[in-house]
Order: structure tokens, then C-alpha cells, then sequence
């Protein structure tokens, strides 16, 4: 799936799960697993999965209370990709989440 097949907007943040290289190269392996949109007149989110893998650089601004707080209607305010390598998450209550990876791959999960 590509990352444009999706409307981000108002989507809910389920988890992350960050694992740094073991090996020295200075990389690291992200998993951001979300309840988004197929579109805006989608009735319902279902579950995604967005694997970044050769992570050489992750920007991270989160306050845990106001992502609680804007669970419900959703933590996504707008997502956006500079090019294939740069993606990034602009949440409500001034948070953000910014990666610079090799490679991603992005699933519906169940």
C-alpha cells in the first residue's frame, strides 16, 4: 500500500515501537501502528501498520496527556511525505513525529 492511499487526518495513535541497531550502523527499525481513514467519507478506521526500516534520524515531540486527550476525534492533524525517504506526522497539541528512513513498508493490519 502506498502512502497516499490514505487519509491521515484525524487518524488515532495505537503504538509505536522503536528498536536501534545492535550492529553499529547507526540505524534503527520504527513501528507506528495507527487507526486511520480510507477516505473522508470512510465510515470507519481500520487498523494500519507503517514499518520504517534504516532509520537514520526520527524527530519526536510528545506529550503523552494531550494525545490521551485527542485520542477519540483522533492524534493525526495532517501527515505528509517530502520524498521517499522523509515522512512526517504533524499531531495535535503541538506534537510531532518526523522519520528519515530507508525503506517502509505499510500494511492493514487486523
Amino acid at each position: 500500500m502506498k502512502f497516499e492511499e490514505f487519509y491521515w487526518h484525524d487518524s488515532q495513535i495505537l503504538g509505536w515501537t522503536i528498536d536501534s541497531s545492535d550492529d553499529q550502523s547507526a540505524t534503527a527499525s520504527i513501528e507506528l501502528r495507527l487507526a486511520s481513514w480510507e477516505d473522508m467519507q470512510a465510515p470507519e478506521r481500520f487498523n494500519v501498520t507503517i514499518r520504517f526500516e534504516k532509520v537514520e534520524k526520527l524527530i519526536l515531540n510528545c506529550d503523552f496527556a494531550s494525545l490521551a486527550n485527542n485520542f477519540w476525534a483522533g492524534n493525526v492533524d495532517w501527515a505528509s511525505r517530502k520524498d521517499e525517504r522523509n515522512y512526517r506526522f504533524d499531531l495535535f497539541g503541538d506534537n510531532q513525529f518526523e522519520v528519515v528512513a530507508g525503506a517502509v513498508t505499510i500494511a492493514r493490519t487486523a
